[in-house]
């Protein structure tokens, strides 16, 4: 059962990071794995995280999960926005069956279906966001961009993306556009790592450092910016790989930078265990949607 609805007028982007270890975040790179080990996401660090809070080191005490067991990206985008459970352990789910986040902005907000935005690398990701196709636009595998050999295309391709880089021109289209919620789904991290190609990964991750704080810089003051991701990764000699048979893939983590001209009280990162749902509660909370009580990194407004 859900409170009532209390709608605020804010936006809020979700950026996805797929398959993304706490290490690389909170520690750089990973000295098990290079011999001089240099920091990564050095302009987040000293740009965005003072202004927000940041969920999820270990190394503090901090706890935050995967929600399901199985470690993989298609449970861990429907425990983003679905409202139960799935039963859905592996990448092979169908569609998406229940009440989801994207649906509750239509029913409940009115946002109309271009205020609804998903691009997604990867194309299963679309399964996860409505079992009904009027609820959001979803741009997801097939992102319409510029052809190939296009200037900014080929500046994205120098900067290591691949499946990335077409998303990342359809997100520089969308977000003047002002969408009341955009969700930019990034992949090449996780295909970087399942390829054990930690340079290319480690590449990429300065790439998305540099785009995050692009994304902020292009902020409204009524918009949240979210940022997560669906799954860790193993340690060490099993860094590439993820699942239920690889416990560490199971630590996950969070950002959360709310809206310059809101008045949000954040939880403390120690406060207690989180999890993907807590995303979710925390994205429905910025809009004002009722959620169940003491969900969500957001404690109060």
């Amino acid at each position: 059962m859900v409170g009532p609805n209390a709608p605020t007028g804010h936006s809020v982007v979700l950026v996805t990071l797929d398959g993304v270890r706490w290490q690389e975040l909170f520690l750089g790179e990973d000295p098990l794995l290079v011999r001089e080990p240099k920091p990564i996401f050095e302009r987040f660090w000293a740009e965005l995280a003072p202004r927000g809070q940041v969920y999820g080191d270990p190394t503090n005490g901090e706890d935050v999960r995967a929600a399901t067991a199985t470690n993989a990206s298609l449970p861990a985008y429907m425990s983003l926005y679905a409202e139960v459970a799935q039963g859905c352990f592996t990448n092979e789910c169908g569609r998406i069956g229940v009440r989801t986040l994207a649906d509750r902005l239509h029913d409940e907000l009115g946002f109309a279906r271009e205020q609804v935005q998903v691009i997604a690398a990867w194309r299963k990701l679309e399964l996860a966001v409505s079992s009904r196709d009027e609820v959001a636009e979803v741009e997801a595998g097939a992102v319409n961009a510029p052809g190939e050999g296009h200037a900014p295309e080929r500046a994205l391709i120098a900067e290591g993306y691949e499946s990335d880089r077409l998303p990342v021109l359809a997100l520089r289209e969308k977000l003047p556009e002002r969408p009341r919620f955009l969700h930019l789904a990034l992949w090449d991290s996780d295909r970087y790592g399942h390829q054990g190609d930690y340079a290319r990964y480690v590449n990429v991750l300065r790439a998305y450092d540099r785009l995050l704080i692009e994304i902020s810089e292009g902020l409204d003051d009524q918009t949240a910016l979210v940022v997560t991701t669906d799954h860790g990764r193993g340690i060490a000699d099993q860094w590439s790989e993820h699942g239920p048979q690889l416990p560490a893939s199971s630590r996950v983590w969070a950002f959360v930078l709310p809206p310059r001209a809101g008045d949000f009280t954040l939880e403390a990162p120690r406060a207690r265990r989180f999890d993907h749902h807590d995303v979710r509660y925390t994205i429905e909370a910025l809009f004002g949607l009722g959620t169940p009580g003491s969900k969500g990194f957001v404690a109060s407004q």
